[in-house]
């Protein structure tokens, strides 16, 4: 049973590889053109923007800090931690890099835990069985400092939704995809133990995996990540923010062609939001880059949620 006798904070948020490397490749390239670098050694001037944007988050919603941040194509993920004085510093991370998405250069992923709040115990950085390129994942299995809680965090960048699992031919649009490959390396974890009545909190971009283009919406909003490995705790969400994507990375309202970006709970579903700070373009600003240098951010929208 769980005892978290405080309401948690997480960020889920696909941070761009072509913003954080000022690259004009790929779906994002525009936007990767428009991050210059700045004077910060690494630091493209839309990768300050999102420190100052993740810096400013918890103050603005009424916590000292995180809980949790999962970041998605966070390359460059020790100079943004530094940036985030406030937040990501104080912070422990975990980072891999999956070499085949989105180039050969590489992305990677960050989670972050507080560690006033939370010790690491084990974790597993892995890719989707995908043909295609390597998406990558990370499980954390921690314990509450202040609790009894044992806690899985989990972050994910899965594979487009016509891509299929390998293993099982199953295409990562069906959540199963992605749980048998979350299962599989959870099952080779030492500590892990499906008896056990873990919190499970997952961020991610999920890309189409879930997405009912029919309903425009996410379908289940409920499901069970580790069932494979004997761990039937099932996550849930209860509402999408519209988060992906602005090619061009000029967000005047969560006005994307659909979600992707989410955090489930298996305590309470958890109800997303762009952050309170989060600063959408003026209207009509889209073209103006002396506006847009303080605005850019990612081709993706921010999402967190409280969780109790």
């Amino acid at each position: 049973m769980s005892v978290q006798s405080s309401p948690m904070l997480v960020l889920s948020y696909n941070i761009c590889y072509q913003a954080m490397c000022h690259d004009g490749h790929g779906s994002a390239a525009q936007l990767g053109m428009s991050c210059t670098w700045s004077s910060v050694n690494n630091m493209t001037i839309c990768a300050l923007n999102i420190a100052r944007m993740i810096d400013g988050t918890p103050g603005a919603a009424g916590y000292a800090n995180y809980d949790f941040v999962g970041l998605q194509e966070a390359n460059y993920a020790d100079e943004l931690a530094l940036q985030a004085t406030n937040t990501l510093a104080h912070m422990q991370k975990v980072t891999s890099k999956a070499t085949g998405t989105p180039n050969a250069k590489g992305a990677k992923m960050a989670s972050f835990y507080n560690q006033n709040k939370y010790t690491l115990v084990e974790s597993f950085c892995g890719t989707f069985s995908s043909k295609n390129l390597e998406r990558p994942f990370h499980i954390l299995l921690l314990n509450g400092i202040a609790t009894s809680d044992s806690i899985l965090f989990i972050n994910v960048h899965t594979p487009h939704g016509k891509d299929v699992n390998t293993h099982t031919n199953v295409p990562y649009m069906n959540f199963d995809a992605v749980a048998y490959d979350l299962s599989k390396a959870a099952s080779g974890m030492k500590s892990f133990d499906a008896s056990k009545n873990y919190t499970i909190i997952m961020t991610g971009d999920f890309n189409e995996t879930g997405w009912n283009w029919g309903n425009n919406d996410l379908i289940p909003k409920q499901w069970s990540p580790l069932h494979f490995a004997g761990l039937a705790t099932t996550v849930a969400i209860s509402n999408v923010v519209f988060s992906c994507s602005q090619d061009n990375g000029c967000w005047e309202k969560a006005d994307g062609m659909r979600g992707g970006d989410y955090i489930f709970s298996s305590l309470t579903p958890a109800t997303i939001s762009v952050p309170q700070n989060y600063v959408f373009a003026p209207q009509g600003a889209c073209g103006d880059a002396n506006v847009m240098k303080t605005i850019w951010q990612s081709d993706h929208l921010p999402v967190t949620a409280s969780i109790s």
